[in-house]
């Protein structure tokens, strides 16, 4: 995406807002109306360009949130002629609303409808099957957004449900993470690739709040943070397929440090950064949720496999040795070195994060 565009400003900003309204408001209805706005803002980012795979993509991602706000207004209306409230769950379980067995029942069965808009609208699993779709046909900073920050009013709302269903959320997360691992083995572009890596952290985030919210926003600031560097740094290279990355592109040996680092963190490898979100939920979910912890390693391990296919399919490259004049010719694509120091020093500082995060949370 070109963010030079003056109207990207505007329309990021307005995704911005429907995204602070949707989590501030105390009623599904404003929670309803700022989903809208984030949409109406996100759309024209995604479809700007005019290409074919940018048209389609926006009009799937348009067609899928649209039937979970559909679902989302259906579940709320249901639960405001139940408990005569239009307030969210934060809400209504602090009232007295759910006195009566027969209200809670007919709420629970409800709120089964929201939790499913909500996690259509997020990309968890069972409710998956549009991200890697529509992220393979979107730019680099589209993918980045989606992948962050579209994820946060979906998130913050699911914490307002998750005492009343964590059983079902605990399912959707062990599969969500064996989905994610299993659904990157055999990609070749490198957009669904990250759909599939982004399902599968998704998991991690989702397990870690049902018992520690500062365990999910501490592993969404690693992944997004990651993101930042590891997506910029495919975009200015105009890289899209995984066979690309065995090809003379990566100029020098800093060039691949950068690279290896940033795709083996995002995978989970220890003692890299991307590891200490992974290890903070592993810890809490250790003694209490032994079996879905299983799912979440295993589907973890299984995207480090991939993450580690694609560092040996370009470290080892005999392609990328160049001369000496072509380096010459290739300085104004090349890295900066600040952004090289940067996102070596991020990442590797994973041990130290490890021994201070649990001091900050208890």
């Amino acid at each position: 995406m070109n963010s030079y565009i003056p109207y990207n400003f505007m329309f990021l900003l307005l995704t911005m807002l429907g995204t602070i309204f949707s989590i501030s408001s105390s009623h599904w209805i404003g929670v309803w109306a700022g989903l809208e706005i984030n949409l109406l803002g996100f759309i024209p980012m995604l479809v700007y360009g005019g290409t074919t795979l940018e048209v389609e993509s926006g009009v799937k991602y348009f067609i899928i949130q649209s039937m979970g706000s559909g679902i989302l207004l259906t579940g709320s209306l249901l639960i405001s002629i139940t408990a005569l409230s239009w307030a969210n769950f934060g809400s209504l379980l602090s009232t007295n609303y759910l006195s009566s067995h027969l209200y809670q029942s007919e709420t629970n069965l409800y709120g089964i409808l929201v939790l499913i808009s909500l996690l259509i609208k997020v990309g968890l699993t069972p409710f998956h099957f549009w991200l890697p779709s529509v992220m393979s046909g979107l730019s680099w900073l589209s993918v980045l957004l989606l992948a962050s920050w579209q994820k946060i009013a979906p998130l913050i709302l699911i914490l307002m449900v998750v005492s009343k269903y964590s059983s079902m959320l605990m399912a959707c997360c062990a599969a969500a993470s064996v989905v994610g691992g299993i659904g990157g083995l055999n990609q070749t572009q490198l957009r669904s690739l990250m759909a599939y890596s982004s399902i599968n952290h998704l998991g991690w985030m989702v397990a870690g709040s049902i018992y520690n919210v500062a365990s999910m926003v501490i592993y969404f600031a690693i992944y997004f943070l990651i993101s930042v560097f590891l997506f910029y740094y495919l975009w200015i290279k105009e890289k899209s397929q995984t066979r690309q990355l065995s090809t003379s592109s990566f100029r020098s040996t800093n060039e691949k440090l950068v690279f290896s680092t940033l795709i083996l963190s995002l995978g989970g490898l220890p003692p890299l950064l991307g590891f200490v979100g992974k290890w903070l939920i592993l810890t809490e979910l250790f003694n209490i949720e032994p079996l879905i912890l299983m799912f979440l390693i295993l589907g973890s391990l299984i995207s480090l496999f991939y993450y580690l296919l694609l560092f040996f399919s370009y470290f080892f490259s005999n392609n990328s040795k160049i001369t000496e004049m072509s380096m010459k010719n290739y300085t104004s694509m090349t890295v900066s070195m600040y952004f090289i120091v940067a996102s070596i020093s991020m990442n590797f500082s994973g041990p130290i994060m490890i021994l201070w995060l649990p001091s900050l949370i208890l």
